[in-house]
């Protein structure tokens, strides 16, 4: 019974790594995107430089949330199965605890940071490519 249950645990933090990792490659594929268009000739990024740039930057910043994120989130599952197993003294559960909880904290932030940068960066990328586009 209790190998079941640790075995669900993996598998759901390894289910929400993978569901969270899209944003990671949404985020690489906008900016190889970006860097097709820059050499692409029927598209002229003359007027639209600016927000393309600030668009890739985000993307980037999203990129670095979503991978802090994933780490975190990893560090909160490895102290919450740790305390399941039972692995640690009780000396150190309180320290576990304490470091769990941080971890998950940051973690959530993190997630609610790549979600705001997507579609940050997806309305400023839109913007760019509205206004490069040659009539």
């Amino acid at each position: 019974m209790e190998l079941d249950i640790n075995i669900r645990l993996i598998s759901i933090c390894l289910k929400n790594t993978r569901v969270f990792s899209e944003i990671l490659r949404l985020s690489l594929l906008a900016m190889a995107v970006f860097g097709f268009l820059a050499n692409a000739k029927w598209f002229d990024i003359g007027g639209s430089f600016l927000f393309l740039m600030v668009a890739v930057v985000l993307f980037s910043v999203l990129a670095a949330c979503d991978l802090g994120y994933r780490y975190f989130s990893n560090e909160d599952m490895f102290y919450h199965v740790r305390a399941l197993r039972g692995e640690i003294r009780l000396n150190v559960l309180g320290r576990d605890k304490e470091n769990r909880n941080r971890y998950f904290k940051l973690s959530e932030d993190l997630i609610k940071a790549s979600v705001v940068f997507l579609v940050s960066a997806s309305l400023v990328l839109s913007v760019g490519l509205a206004g490069g586009l040659n009539a």
